[in-house]
């Protein structure tokens, strides 16, 4: 399974991996062809054993002190005479030299940017060096010769005294015992006389074989190929690591890479419900012109939004508002509340889609109905509510589509934001609903099941934290990949504080390349993990409303505190009529537990 996964990641990438390597790889070989190209020619320097008693292992020894003088400032002088173009210490940067493994010969290299000069300079330090080597042990041979030349005429001189003195005492008769001394003296003396005659001798042979102690055994010649830049290899090197850096790239990313995708990643990475995946779809928007005759569409945003109403229709019983909204703007808000209120309507349920979105209104353009009235100039039409009036209210803003009605937001004024927050807003849903009474004690006007608010994201102001107080549930719209998992938990809680639970998310415009976050373990410990991290969540609300507002205007951490209050934490006598608004959610928040609901019941 992992291999697959890691397959499927390096396969999608595939485009990016193969440009990456190939932009390496050219990047390398164009930079490989402006670096000043580097020769280096070889000359090689074979040291000959001197005189008998030299062997092969003392030429070994021999060529190695020879390797340690081939670069010194005597000899690259005397080669600085002879190339002028090269000072000595480019001299010395650009020779080198090294006896061979287990030879008696010595390799001397040199660099330059010419091949020609390259090989000049190999030759020309090989010949000086010769030469210099063969004049100093020729001067070191003569200065013993003249030595031993001395020594030879005292050791002769020696000799002769001695047989001098043993010839005397024989013709005088001396003892046998003064004869005897007289005799070893002389050979002695002999002895001696012969062992210096014999190192002459060596001396000698040294020197006629001077010429020979040093040979050039191969001259450098002009290289046809620079050692540096190798362009070829460097090229085949550099594309090989990019194949490889970008491979751990795109597996690194994938791994890193925590936005929501999926509805698993909404179960996996946060502690809200995954209502389901709405496809990426060039007609994302359900259209009918006229009963059970579909116009469109992409049947699969048809199917995924009726599985979505299905879900909604079996768990809520009662009339409910809920609120759509997303964290930033271009999760597809405004077209999910859409496509969310057409299926309801297909499913037989009286909804009525307000447009609460101030700022970019467009359901009146989707629907393609006036904007001449509506939310904005309506809300005063409430006071004169009773049973008899609500329907007829209600069917001035119904749609070609049966069971469903838009309020479009109606003209734009400089204070509309006030509407948002007027009591007129909360008494329209409870006579929409059938959660109030008239005063005259008449019966509930409920005429729609749901009241669907589209409003704008927690990016682009307080809005969404306003309606939550008018709001039972709220349904979170996220693009696929473009939102992380802490920031979608962190308004989860914020608006499960504020009695608007989050229902659930839809993860909207998701695309075959979106898959499952692979790098978590799906299994029961991380449930309990998340629950008891929804209380420690809801204990530090504040602190996670005020992390994720940050983008937000700083009215809406205002908002969300006056609205929380006039929520769950008024002063005074509470209507009757406001209890019933205020009572604990028809739908049932996958936040809630049944311990939660019956504390949040009790604190209502």
């Amino acid at each position: 399974m992992q291999l697959r996964h890691y397959a499927w990641i390096i396969w999608r990438s595939l485009w990016l991996i193969f440009l990456a390597t190939s932009v390496i790889a050219g990047a390398t070989y164009a930079i490989s062809k402006l670096i000043t190209p580097v020769y280096q020619a070889t000359t090689l320097i074979q040291v000959n054993p001197v005189g008998d008693s030299s062997t092969v292992f003392s030429s070994q020894a021999q060529a190695l002190n020879y390797s340690l003088l081939v670069t010194n400032t005597v000899v690259l002088q005397v080669v600085n005479n002879k190339l002028p173009e090269m000072s000595v210490s480019q001299l010395k940067e650009a020779v080198s030299a090294s006896p061979l493994a287990n030879t008696n010969i010595i390799q001397i290299q040199a660099q330059a940017d010419n091949p020609q000069l390259a090989a000049d300079i190999a030759n020309k330090v090989g010949q000086v060096f010769i030469q210099i080597q063969e004049t100093n042990v020729t001067i070191i041979l003569q200065s013993r010769a003249n030595q031993l030349t001395q020594f030879l005429t005292a050791a002769k001189n020696n000799v002769s005294t001695a047989q001098a003195q043993l010839s005397s005492l024989e013709k005088s008769q001396a003892s046998s015992t003064t004869i005897a001394h007289q005799v070893s003296v002389l050979n002695d003396a002999q002895t001696n006389y012969d062992t210096l005659l014999l190192n002459y001798q060596q001396v000698q042979l040294q020197e006629l074989q001077v010429n020979h102690l040093l040979n050039q055994v191969q001259r450098a010649i002009p290289p046809a190929a620079p050692v540096t830049p190798r362009t070829e290899l460097n090229t085949v090197i550099a594309a090989a690591m990019g194949l490889l850096l970008m491979i751990v790239f795109v597996l690194l990313l994938d791994w890193v890479d925590t936005s929501i995708k999926t509805p698993e990643d909404v179960a996996q990475l946060t502690m809200l419900e995954p209502l389901g995946s709405v496809p990426l779809s060039k007609r994302p928007l359900i259209s009918l012109d006229q009963p059970g005759q579909s116009k469109v569409n992409d049947g699969a945003v048809e199917q995924a939004f009726m599985i979505i109403a299905l879900s909604l229709n079996i768990q809520n019983k009662d009339g409910c508002a809920i609120l759509v909204t997303a964290l930033q703007p271009g999760a597809g808000t405004t077209t999910a509340a859409a496509n969310l209120a057409i299926s309801l309507a297909q499913l037989g349920k009286r909804v009525l889609l307000v447009d609460a979105n101030l700022r970019r209104s467009s359901l009146h353009e989707i629907f393609q109905c006036s904007n001449t009235k509506g939310l904005l100039n309506t809300l005063t039409d409430v006071y004169r509510f009773h049973e008899g009036v609500v329907q007829s209210w209600l069917d001035q803003w119904s749609t070609n589509i049966p069971n469903l009605w838009l309020l479009p937001t109606g003209p734009t004024a400089v204070h509309a934001g006030a509407v948002l927050r007027s009591p007129e807003l909360r008494i329209l849903i409870q006579w929409l609903l059938g959660r109030n009474q008239d005063g005259r004690g008449g019966t509930k006007g409920g005429v729609v099941d749901y009241v669907i608010f589209d409003t704008s994201t927690l990016k682009e102001g307080a809005d969404p934290v306003i309606m939550v107080s008018l709001t039972d549930c709220t349904i979170i719209v996220v693009r696929a990949g473009k939102e992380q998992g802490e920031k979608l938990n962190k308004a989860g809680a914020m608006f499960q504080r504020l009695c608007s639970p989050v229902y659930g998310v839809i993860v909207n415009r998701q695309a075959a390349r979106h898959r499952p976050y692979f790098y978590i373990e799906n299994n029961p410990q991380n449930l309990l993990s998340n629950n008891s991290s929804s209380r420690d969540l809801r204990e530090s609300d504040l602190l996670t409303w005020r992390t994720l507002s940050r983008d937000t205007p700083p009215s809406a951490l205002q908002a969300m505190d006056s609205h929380r209050d006039s929520r769950v934490g008024r002063s005074g006598p509470t209507p009757e009529g406001e209890k019933n608004d205020i009572a604990s959610p028809s739908i049932s928040s996958p936040l809630l537990s049944q311990s939660e609901t019956r504390l949040f019941k009790n604190k209502n």
